[in-house]
């Protein structure tokens, strides 16, 4: 929970604006379709950082999708989150998907900065309740 909190504050601001029961229904019934989706980071046995990955359709098309890519602040900027896209690049050719997506506020400079540095394009912003920008990377097969 710890993780999926500091996630909204650096994303929206906000680090309560979802429901933990609800969270936490999400997430197994996610996690029990794609186990191998849903991801505690650990270095030396303590919890650094989280995945959520998923396939969903987006406008008819099946595609990979990124709920959460989190670090704790010390392992930031460090490299770490390149070993974690490559972890969910490595998912998304496994479920046979070119594509991945994933969604986060246009005030989250440092982590849109990681994005577009990864090779993520802008491909539209939504409104849902606040302001985020989608993300593509195209990985291929």
């Amino acid at each position: 929970m710890a993780f999926r909190r500091d996630a909204d504050r650096c994303s929206t601001g906000d680090p309560v604006r979802f429901e933990e029961s609800l969270y936490l229904k999400w997430l197994e019934t996610r996690a029990s379709r794609f186990p191998d989706g849903f991801v505690l980071v650990r270095e030396y046995g303590q919890p650094i950082g989280q995945l959520e990955l998923q396939m969903v359709s987006i406008d008819d098309v099946e595609v990979g999708f990124m709920n959460l890519v989190y670090l704790i602040p010390v392992y930031r900027g460090k490299g770490y989150a390149h070993l974690l896209t490559d972890y969910a690049e490595a998912f998304f050719r496994s479920h046979g998907v070119e594509s991945y997506q994933l969604r986060d506020s246009p005030s989250n400079a440092r982590a849109i900065a990681f994005y577009e540095k990864a090779g993520f394009q802008k491909n539209k912003e939504v409104t849902q309740p606040h302001v985020l920008w989608c993300y593509t990377k195209t990985i291929g097969r």
